[in-house]
């Protein structure tokens, strides 16, 4: 080979290393890119609000059982500043606990100060365990999607009985423990069947998704609310008694009672019968006994001739 085309096979090869150097960059440049687009996301899979997703969206949020904290749960087994979670300009994502009464543990081992990777378990004191997870945005959305599909009833968009229920038994084992009282009440539409049968099905489902819309705008933001059957509405209520559960259930009936129900033109005339049951020294041995009173009240409202509340403290 001559000392020309040697010098044309190295001008070339060069040629090609460099371009392969640009494009081995310019890959490392869009994955360091990607890489700081996503963040971290707890994701509750055990313990209180199961499916539950927090987006650690600062550089630095605790978690604890104090309402001020980023992440709170009223739990006794957690501090009241449990764990505090940093992210470095990398968004690589450290987990420190406060110096809390039961401890902090990753993958089963307790820890002080760790650095969390993608399906790392998290558990804070006996209570809740999180899972962690890097995301960027679209999988982020992707994942906002499929938890509130899981959970919402896909008509009204209110939380689905099986959420509910799920709800009901953490509620009730933690205010059981706590001495606090709980109360539900079951909302059932009067005669929705009439208005199917008068005016068709579409009409049906408006009345349900504006009753929805009714409802929620009566409930306080701790309050959960779902579809519990066909006609039927359920509400759990934190925190209050046999007195403002009654007041609550009935305030909504006669909202909802004045409210209007329009379909293509017609005026349809909606009311709604409520029974409630409050959970208070001990008086219910599980949910499904504090459900069963709260039906039989709904179906004494109903025999009484309907729109119309009961209770314990009012039949």
């Amino acid at each position: 080979m001559s000392k020309k085309e040697k010098t044309i096979l190295t001008v070339v090869g060069g040629g090609k290393d460099a371009a392969k150097g640009r494009s081995e960059a310019e890959r490392i440049e869009r994955q360091t890119a990607l890489w700081r687009n996503r963040h971290g996301v707890l994701t509750v899979i055990s313990g209180r609000m199961v499916g539950q997703v927090y987006h650690l969206d600062k550089d630095t949020m605790t978690v604890g059982r104090d309402a001020n904290c980023d992440i709170s749960f009223p739990e006794e087994a957690i501090s009241r500043e449990h764990v505090r979670l940093s992210q470095d300009e990398d968004r690589h994502v450290f987990i420190t606990d406060c110096k809390s009464t039961n401890g902090t543990f990753i993958n089963g081992s307790q820890i002080s100060h760790h650095l969390l990777r993608d399906g790392d378990k998290i558990q804070i004191g006996d209570a809740i365990i999180f899972k962690f997870a890097y995301q960027d945005s679209r999988e982020e959305a992707l994942q906002y999607r499929e938890h509130e599909q899981s959970i919402r009833d896909p008509l009204t968009g209110i939380f689905t009985k099986i959420y509910f229920l799920s709800r009901l038994r953490e509620e009730f084992a933690y205010v059981t423990r706590q001495g606090k009282p709980l109360s539900i009440f079951i909302a059932d539409i009067d005669h929705l069947r009439h208005v199917n049968n008068a005016f068709g099905q579409p009409a049906g489902n408006m009345v349900l998704r504006r009753l929805s819309e009714i409802m929620s705008r009566g409930l306080r933001e701790e309050d959960v609310f779902a579809r519990y059957g066909a006609a039927e509405f359920i509400t759990l209520l934190r925190g209050q008694d046999q007195d403002r559960a009654f007041e609550t259930a009935d305030r909504i009936r006669r909202t909802v009672q004045d409210a209007s129900f329009v379909h293509k033109d017609y005026t349809i005339p909606i009311t709604i019968s409520c029974g409630a049951s409050t959970l208070h020294d001990g008086n219910f041995e599980d949910p499904r006994e504090m459900l069963n009173e709260a039906e039989r009240f709904l179906f004494q409202a109903k025999r009484k001739g309907r729109n119309r509340t009961a209770s314990a403290i009012k039949l």
